[in-house]
């Protein structure tokens, strides 16, 4: 039996099934994600025997499809992700200090950067060598109301350490959200899914 179950999941990872997401697109009205831009171009500062690099942190709606496609070389689950509405309360873009020093195991650290003491930092070089990247396993990889995998094409990543805005109506309609999602979507996905296991072997 677990070689069968073993079989068909490779199956799956190797073929393209679809993900349904009617609850994610609900829950994505009105909600803001914290999402960090990568910049290359970030000034670099050691401040009390530590790296700090600025990051440009803003809030997006993110758009995920009704219907995506996944496959092991491409996940197309959304698209671009637009500015996050007024009525999320959510702040605008700004700029952040994140310490670049920091263990894989720890939590990231943002200094907003008027909270930044620039006066006593010291600026140093930014040669590459100094990213401005989370330690793995502080991404939001799952919305646990939605399942969603977090990181959207072209909107960078969706940061753990950083609230997320809802509006009145968006937190309203959660309980709607949630019943899509783990009633429909989630069975759904799970027949696709099952479906490209048995159609990967075939070469469909």
């Amino acid at each position: 039996m677990f070689p069968r179950i073993l079989f068909c999941l490779l199956a799956c990872v190797l073929s393209s099934c679809l993900s349904f997401n009617s609850g994610a697109k609900l829950d994505s009205i009105g909600k803001a994600e914290p999402v960090q831009k990568f910049n290359l171009d970030g000034q670099c500062y050691r401040y009390n025997g530590h790296i700090y690099k600025e990051t440009m942190v803003e809030y997006l709606q993110l758009r995920p499809r009704l219907v995506g496609k996944v496959s092991l070389h491409d996940m197309n689950t959304s698209e671009e992700p637009v500015p996050a509405d007024d009525a999320t309360g959510a702040p605008a873009p700004e700029l952040y200090l994140v310490r670049t020093d920091t263990r894989q195991t720890d939590a990231p650290i943002y200094i907003r950067a008027i909270d930044f003491d620039y006066v006593q930092a010291e600026r140093i070089d930014n040669n590459g060598s100094y990213r401005s990247t989370i330690p793995k396993g502080h991404f939001k990889i799952n919305d646990p109301i939605t399942l969603m995998p977090s990181l959207y094409e072209g909107s960078g990543s969706v940061l753990r350490e950083l609230p997320t805005y809802r509006s009145t109506g968006n937190k309203l309609r959660i309980p709607i959200s949630v019943i899509l999602t783990y009633g429909i979507d989630l069975p759904l996905t799970t027949v696709s899914y099952l479906i490209g296991a048995l159609l990967s072997p075939l070469g469909i």
